[in-house]
């Protein structure tokens, strides 16, 4: 140690070469603190543009819904099952109807009618998997009393670069008693 000035004792550094350590350790850590901090800025500016990407992918996927219904006179419409739209049906889902198969990928309901009881109109579906994928689907609902169609005018809205439309509706128009 050195002598004092003023009544106060003079240290050198290398008396606190251990504190000058941790305030070189400390001063580290705030600027990794400080890049931690601006990447999470930047990921949670991104998960905001994440979101607002998503937001404007469901946006533009009612939009198309919408204008399908719009296109074929339907209403879009609660899910409903397959029975109630082979039976063109009132579109309330009853408990002992079994549910829509699984081939009937990403499906749209679409109900008639401009009052009620509406009716099941159609269930759009968005399918993967080419002629695979149609031929499964086909399998699964095809039936005397329901028709499934290839939409080749309308594109697919769930995965436009990866899926088909397609669209069920019921062969005949007989009426729910």
């Amino acid at each position: 140690m050195r002598k004092a000035i003023a009544g106060l004792p003079l240290y050198s550094k290398e008396d606190y070469q251990e504190f000058w350590d941790m305030a070189a350790e400390i001063t580290e850590t705030i600027k990794v603190l400080g890049e931690y901090r601006r990447r999470e800025g930047e990921a949670l500016r991104a998960r905001f543009e994440r979101q607002a990407l998503s937001d404007r992918i469901y946006e533009l996927k009612d939009l198309c819904k919408q204008g399908f219904a719009d296109a074929l006179g339907f209403r879009i419409a609660k899910p409903f099952t397959l029975r109630a739209l082979e039976e063109n049906g009132p579109v309330n889902r009853r408990k002992s109807d079994p549910p829509t198969p699984s081939d009937v990928d990403h499906p749209s309901y679409y109900k008639s009618g401009s009052s009620y009881p509406y009716r099941a109109a159609a269930i759009a579906c968005h399918i993967y998997g080419g002629e695979a994928g149609e031929a499964n689907l086909r399998k699964a609902v095809e039936s005397d009393s329901l028709a499934c169609r290839s939409v080749l005018w309308f594109p697919s809205w769930h995965y436009p670069a990866g899926t088909k439309l397609f669209l069920l509706t019921p062969r005949s128009k007989k009426r729910w008693a």
